[in-house]
């Protein structure tokens, strides 16, 4: 199953396991997945995230946020821009929890 979305708000995502379980994290790296955690296909100056969603899966991610839908076996959201993606989690998180934002210009 994929969805393709421009703005992703993961409240609106019934993202709940069939064990009850809920995502824990969300990671860029494959290296760092934990089991149930979300894993961001990033699209960098020398890597491509997207050949990293098999690691991410053998590590227990239990979703890929991706841009084009991957022949492997995870559930996967298809979204225009992963690192807008992210943005939009982060932004996300920031309005559902108290937390003191400092920028430095």
């Amino acid at each position: 199953m994929s969805k393709k979305i421009s703005a992703l708000n993961i409240h609106d995502l019934n993202l709940i396991g069939k064990n009850g379980s809920k995502p824990s994290g969300v990671s860029i790296d494959s290296r760092s997945i934990d089991v149930g955690d979300i894993f961001i296909a990033i699209k960098g100056k020398n890597h491509d995230g997207h050949a990293f969603v098999q690691a991410a899966k053998d590590k227990g991610a239990s979703l890929a946020i991706v841009e084009t839908l991957q022949p492997i076996d995870i559930k996967q959201i298809v979204v225009e821009d992963t690192t807008f993606a992210l943005f939009d989690l982060a932004i996300d998180y920031l309005k559902q929890h108290s937390v003191i934002t400092i920028a430095i210009t």
